[in-house]
């Protein structure tokens, strides 16, 4: 059996955060704060990969990478799910076109909003999220 992997090891200390004092774990913090505190700072980790990709700087492109896989990591442990279950959904999801993935999904479609791109639609999920956060 190989080896865990960084992904699995940090899932383990998520899992063990869950119970840890949240004065000295920033992990066991977030986890208590729950949803809402995690999802703002996949928020923010995801926006600041955004400016560092656009800047072209690749090593920050890196470190806000780490960062925003940390925080989603987190996330899936909050929801008890782990990375075994996001590969099993990719390896479901390999080979088959993006567009007749997105297609086979059995989700409530919502139509885009004016001044949207062509085309786009949202999950009505993610157009209440983004009325949520004022997006």
């Amino acid at each position: 059996m190989n080896a865990p992997d960084i992904l699995e090891r940090l899932a383990e200390t998520f899992a063990e955060r869950k119970t840890a004092d949240p004065e000295v774990s920033y992990a066991a913090r977030l986890l208590r704060a729950g949803p809402d505190a995690i999802l703002k700072k996949i928020g923010e980790e995801t926006a600041e990969l955004i400016m560092a990709s656009k800047d072209g700087a690749r090593e920050a492109v890196i470190h806000e990478t780490a960062d925003a896989i940390f925080h989603i990591l987190l996330l899936l442990s909050f929801h008890d799910l782990s990375i075994a279950d996001v590969r099993r959904e990719l390896e479901r999801r390999e080979g088959i076109s993006g567009i007749a993935e997105k297609a086979s999904r059995r989700q409530e479609r919502v139509p885009p909003r004016a001044g949207d791109t062509p085309g786009k639609e949202e999950s009505a999920g993610a157009r209440a999220l983004l009325r949520r956060t004022g997006a």
